[in-house]
């Protein structure tokens, strides 16, 4: 059973069914400056909790240290899961966040 294979003759000037859907699906040049600020907002927007815990919570780790849970002190234990519990959350909430700025500014995939 032989296979035929399609011969294409794309020039250069020329433009496919695959570029011309690209280009419906991308945002307008004038809708670009309003999508990155959000976008830029929402990612400053998310790290600020996020950068806190990582300032604030060692700072006062020696004096929780003084309380045990589950036989580790406390400052120790909220700095290991918390950081990662914080990290976390907030990577959830910023895909959740930027999911919905993409799909306001016409910018989502279509899944």
């Amino acid at each position: 059973m032989a296979v035929r294979l399609k011969a294409t003759t794309s020039r250069p000037h020329e433009v496919d069914d695959h570029t011309r859907e690209a280009c419906k699906v991308m945002i307008e040049r004038r809708e670009r400056k309003p999508y990155w600020r959000h976008t830029k907002w929402q990612m400053i927007a998310s790290l600020v909790p996020f950068l806190t815990v990582i300032i604030v919570l060692p700072l006062y780790a020696e004096q929780l240290n003084s309380s045990k849970f589950m036989g580790f002190p406390l400052g120790y234990f909220l700095c290991l899961h918390g950081l990662v519990l914080i990290a976390v959350i907030t990577v959830a909430s910023f895909v959740n966040r930027q999911d919905a700025i993409d799909h306001w500014h016409g910018a989502h995939e279509d899944s």
